[in-house]
């Protein structure tokens, strides 16, 4: 495979490159060039912190295991069975065609290097890549199991490979689209968040009434800017404006500066800051700077 793709012609290597600016170009028309720094997640690299993300396998198996489970507890046993088959088959695919899978263990190994170095647990998100190569890994191990036998041996192996492909895909499948659909449909259903009437209230009034340079501290800059095409002040800025929402965020890790409490009030505080109620509704407060 990798002989072949080396000596196909160089137009062909310019194919990944064009599809890429392509679809980057797309973004950049398409979607909110919002700024974003990441540098703070670097200050707290550590030889601890660099390690923590060597249990990657673990994650993905228990992902896999409850998220299969949560649907068909009586495959718990099948499951294990199958994942770790699946990691068996993928390292004899490694040792045994180490040299043409060459990119595919540079590409996750440098996958992982690249999540030591960013820090926390960034979720399961984060590993889908590895997907990709241990599929192909898995793919090589039943096909170097397959060519170790003879030929009227061979029908055994066959079916074997062919279902483990079939019960990954499965798996996969049953563990990741019923997960992430079920909890956002679920919580779109119960909070509303961007898309309830409150929220919208909110994004209608800001778009009318607060001009777009002005800065914001929320939760969700991505959201706002979104609705709004206001951005939120850097951290240890101040801000012109602070919007509360009093919703359960989807991501347990988008969570107001302030507590629910803390802005029972017409006045709050951030920073020595002072910020006056300017409009609220059942499920937004929004306060404005005093300058």
């Amino acid at each position: 495979m990798t002989v072949n793709y080396i000596k196909t012609n160089w137009k062909i290597h310019l194919m990944p490159y064009i599809v890429f600016a392509a679809l980057l170009s797309l973004q950049k028309i398409i979607y909110p060039d919002l700024p974003r720094v990441d540098v703070n997640l670097y200050k707290n690299l550590s030889i601890q912190a660099f390690f923590q993300h060597s249990h990657f396998f673990y994650v993905m198996y228990e992902f896999f295991n409850s998220a299969w489970n949560s649907d068909f507890q009586q495959f718990n046993i099948l499951s294990k069975i199958a994942f770790y088959s699946s990691l068996l088959l993928a390292l004899y695919g490694l040792l045994k065609n180490w040299k043409l899978l060459s990119p595919f263990w540079i590409f996750t190994i440098g996958n992982v290097l690249i999540y030591c170095i960013w820090g926390g647990f960034g979720g399961i998100r984060f590993y889908f890549p590895l997907f990709i190569s241990l599929a192909v890994f898995c793919a090589y191990g039943a096909k170097s199991i397959k060519e170790s036998f003879s030929e009227k041996a061979i029908i055994l192996p066959t079916i074997v490979g062919k279902l483990s492909v079939i019960c990954f895909c499965a798996m996969f499948t049953v563990s990741v689209f019923p997960f992430y659909t079920r909890n956002f449909k679920d919580a779109i259903k119960v909070d509303g968040h961007s898309y309830s009437a409150e929220a919208q209230d909110v994004w209608a009034y800001i778009s009318k009434n607060i001009p777009e340079d002005k800065t914001f501290k929320f939760r969700s800059p991505r959201e706002l800017y979104l609705y709004t095409k206001h951005l939120t002040a850097m951290s240890g800025e101040d801000a012109d404006y602070y919007l509360h929402s009093f919703e359960k965020p989807i991501d347990a890790e988008l969570k107001n500066l302030l507590s629910d409490d803390a802005v029972s009030g017409n006045q709050i505080e951030i920073n020595g800051q002072l910020f006056i109620l300017e409009y609220s509704n059942d499920k937004f407060k929004l306060f404005h700077a005093l300058q």
